[in-house]
């Protein structure tokens, strides 16, 4: 069953025990005594397991002890992606905690978007933490090109350029730690992610909503724009927004602008802690019906994480507009 769930409750975790159970008996019943796996809940990623085994954010760790008494030959999986952005110290906490459950667990499925900051830094860590605790893993997919394995405009896997057995050499990053990760060549801490993308990816909108994720009500309009270019647009109707992973340096200072249009706020937002349940918020606010142009200047901590840009309309009643968002480095008077 792939990643039943989409939250985090005690009530998605009794539903996990409830339904898998009822599978696993039918199973059973015709005698067939296989390996059965079960994805975490919260779309398999298991919510980032901030909250540790004290919370439902893991259904694996808080109802698969019950599971495995019922039932033999049961493997737990977890997946990864940007619920898990500098997850190092949550990855060890869930692999130790499941180990110390008796849990036999898995990454079922990772992968790194082309343009997703937050899913390469996932990786990276599952990768620093994974090896050194001896957890099985397997990406997701040979054939897909919006986790792409190499280099190019399509990026599958079966478009490698050496077939021989040695390293092909178009390979991306995390195509060259799966290659290597194969073969027994991968150890921690594994190599650095590259990336040559700018802070803040498609912030004019030009690309339509590539390198952003569509919450809620995030749509592309052309010529609508303080410029007559494109703009985002959150619709009337419903409260919605966007967003997308950052990768931040700590005691930084940074430059903020954006023309917007309506009622929403827009900004940065990160966690002073790992496991913090709350967020500090760096925030631009839009009231006017007429297109404005905002700016701030923020300072990061000593410490940050899960960094992210937000542009989020709480207003059901109104529509807003926003273009031409730039992120940048330095407090703007260097340039």
């Amino acid at each position: 069953m792939n990643e039943p769930g989409a939250d985090n409750s005690k009530r998605s975790a009794d539903l996990w025990l409830d339904v898998h159970n009822t599978v696993i008996e039918a199973i059973r019943a015709t005698g067939a005594k296989n390996i059965i796996v079960l994805d975490d809940h919260g779309w398999g990623q298991a919510s980032g397991y901030r909250g540790g085994k004290e919370s439902f954010d893991s259904a694996v760790i808080a109802r698969g002890p019950e599971m495995i008494k019922k039932h033999d030959n049961i493997v737990m999986s977890l997946h990864v992606y940007d619920a898990w952005t500098d997850g190092k110290n949550r990855f060890d906490r869930y692999f130790q905690d499941a180990k110390d459950l008796g849990l036999c667990v898995i990454l079922g499925e990772f992968g790194v978007g082309r343009n997703s900051i937050g899913q390469h830094n996932a990786v990276m860590n599952m990768y620093n933490s994974a090896i050194p605790h001896g957890i099985g893993r397997m990406h997701w997919a040979w054939d897909d090109n919006g986790l792409p394995l190499t280099s190019g405009e399509n990026g599958r896997g079966y478009m490698i350029d050496k077939k021989d057995g040695t390293m092909p050499e178009n390979l991306t990053w995390v195509g060259e730690m799966v290659w290597l990760d194969n073969r027994g060549l991968l150890t921690a801490p594994v190599p650095a992610y590259r990336l040559e993308l700018p802070l803040l990816v498609n912030g004019n909108f030009e690309s339509g909503l590539r390198g952003w994720q569509n919450w809620a009500g995030g749509t592309v309009v052309r010529g609508a724009s303080h410029n007559g270019s494109a703009a985002l647009l959150l619709r009337a109707g419903s409260s919605g927004g966007i967003g997308q992973t950052l990768h931040l340096k700590p005691n930084t200072a940074y430059s903020l602008k954006a023309w917007g249009k309506g009622n929403a706020n827009v900004g940065v937002k990160y966690r002073l802690k790992d496991n913090d349940p709350n967020e500090h918020h760096e925030t631009l606010t839009f009231r006017s019906e007429e297109w404005e142009e905002k700016s701030l200047i923020f300072t990061t901590p000593d410490e940050l994480f899960g960094p992210a840009f937000f542009i989020w309309k709480g207003d059901t009643n109104a529509a807003f507009h926003i273009d031409d968002l730039e992120l940048v480095e330095g407090t703007g008077e260097e340039q």
